[in-house]
């Protein structure tokens, strides 16, 4: 029975330990990914608006039976910098 609950209780610290390391790895990610967005000077409400007319788009699209394709530009407003992501 202590066997049992000696395997028990590494499995659970592995599993612990991965789960520790993945968020980790998620964090740094994503500190990574905010100093790109600041340094291509895009604002945070920029890059919201942005989201918010691509998932618009998105939902116009799907919601069309023309079964032509579209050609979408989104573009943050004029008052973000020069460096204005367009997809």
């Amino acid at each position: 029975m202590a066997a049992v609950m000696a395997k028990a209780i590494s499995i659970d610290d592995e599993a612990i330990q991965q789960e520790e390391e993945r968020l980790s790895k998620l964090e740094c990610e994503n500190q990574g990914l905010r100093e790109l967005l600041r340094i291509s000077g895009v604002t945070w409400a920029d890059f919201q608006k942005f989201q918010e007319q691509r998932l618009s788009a998105k939902m116009n699209l799907e919601s069309k039976d023309s079964g032509q394709d579209d050609i979408v530009d989104l573009t943050i407003s004029e008052s973000a910098t020069s460096s204005t992501p367009t997809v």
